[in-house]
């Protein structure tokens, strides 16, 4: 098998790394700092690599890693990714073409700002809605979701994802449990976040009184008690209600 990595020179760092059997730049770095063995080849299994190629590799990795060239290398992969989209970039955009980096690693670096508002800021690319949202409570709330939820679990997330397919900014438990179920329904692969839901036969019969219960013990719990004051859960009528200051946001499309 001969692989042809012609008009990606800008990523050939991304070749012998996944050949090597890292998914990024980060993880190598990470198991050269505590000199973990390089992953064997599968068996039967050998690459040969031109010198020149080998040479080209060798350089870009030592740039990719280099960390005096961090905020260079993030930048070039940033912008290049935004020529190549020919749009301002979203995370997303990061998640569809991993190859190009973690976007965590955008969001974990301070120099960069520390949240997504701050790095587009950084990149000299944010849109004009964007601008409006710096130095606001607003970029507070958007921080708070990408780094202090830590979801380990798809929990804060799907209700997050339940909340902005729903209108309005107070809802009843009742409303949010379905679309949340429906979500773990229709991407079984996420069921192993959900013990209760994944042991039983038939997850479509699942009782939505659990899922009322579920919401209120774990992620609308978590999503109300995590740093910042940004959501509100009312138990005893069964409400979560998003604070008054985020209302005209809230509802905003490209806000959402």
């Amino acid at each position: 098998m001969a692989l042809d990595f012609v008009g990606n020179f800008r990523q050939s760092y991304v070749a012998p790394l996944a050949l090597r059997g890292y998914t990024s730049a980060e993880e190598c770095k990470k198991a050269r700092l505590y000199k973990e063995p390089e992953k064997p080849l599968p068996a039967a299994c050998y690459v040969g690599v031109d010198t020149e190629v080998q040479r080209i590799w060798d350089a870009e990795i030592k740039r990719v890693l280099s960390p005096a060239n961090r905020i260079d290398v993030l930048k070039e992969l940033y912008l290049e990714l935004r020529s190549n989209l020919g749009s301002s970039l979203s995370l997303m955009d990061f998640f569809a073409n991993p190859a190009v980096h973690d976007p965590y690693v955008f969001l974990k670096e301070e120099k960069l700002g520390g949240n997504w508002l701050r790095v587009k800021s950084f990149m000299d690319d944010l849109t004009p809605f964007e601008a409006t949202l710096i130095d606001t409570p607003v970029e507070n709330l958007l921080q708070h979701i990408e780094k202090e939820m830590s979801p380990v679990k798809s929990y804060t997330m799907v209700v997050l994802k339940s909340l902005l397919s729903l209108s309005g900014t107070e809802w009843s438990i009742d409303e949010i449990a379905r679309p949340f179920l429906d979500y773990y329904l229709e991407n079984r692969d996420r069921l192993a976040d959900w013990d209760e839901l994944a042991k039983v036969d038939d997850p479509t019969q699942f009782p939505l009184t659990s899922v009322i219960a579920h919401l209120m013990h774990m992620p609308l719990d978590k999503m109300t008690n995590t740093g910042g004051d940004f959501f509100e859960l009312d138990k005893q009528h069964k409400l979560l209600r998003v604070q008054k200051e985020f209302h005209s946001f809230w509802i905003n499309p490209e806000f959402q």
